[in-house]
């Protein structure tokens, strides 16, 4: 058994500081490239302008929706990776298994109330968007890694209806 100190840290850190930075540096690379990537595919005009399939994680891989990429797809480990838990995480997800749209409590969302909720949704996540460019340290994860693709430090949490406390 190996026994773990500051002294061992500190000696391993050192001995392996050259490789560590090397690692860093080539990582930081892809990610920068990678966000680049992300605000040509995904601009906040684009957001602004996405329907409700473009959004949704649920209907697999071949939707390469926002959540599905920035979930499990191309942006998975761009910056903070947000993979796990449930699809409730997205505030709205499609149900493969009851064939429905499902909201953050995991309840079928009535057809007649599906339209208002996603322009919901899609009103707070770009409220959010638009106040971190504003350099707005707020809230609540999904919006986190999308956050980040857009440049922002802000940290975030899973899609709640906000009652955001903006500090400008």
């Amino acid at each position: 058994m190996v026994k773990i100190n500051i002294k061992h840290f500190s000696d391993w850190y050192f001995e392996n500081k050259s490789a560590l930075l090397k690692r860093a540096e080539a990582w930081k690379k892809q990610n920068m490239q990678l966000a680049k990537e992300f605000l040509k595919e995904w601009p906040l005009d684009r957001i602004k302008t996405m329907e409700l399939d473009e959004y949704v994680i649920g209907r697999g891989p071949a939707n390469k929706s926002l959540c599905y990429e920035i979930e499990a797809g191309k942006y998975r480990d761009l910056h903070l990776g947000i993979r796990g838990g449930s699809a409730n995480k997205f505030g709205i997800y499609w149900n493969k298994e009851k064939q429905v749209y499902c909201n953050k409590r995991n309840q079928p969302i009535p057809a007649s109330e599906l339209e208002a909720e996603f322009t919901k949704l899609k009103a707070d996540l770009i409220a959010i968007l638009e106040a971190g460019i504003k350099k707005i340290l707020i809230v609540q994860n999904l919006v986190v890694k999308i956050h980040f693709l857009h440049g922002q430090l802000s940290l975030l949490n899973y899609y709640v209806p906000i009652q955001l406390k903006i500090r400008m």
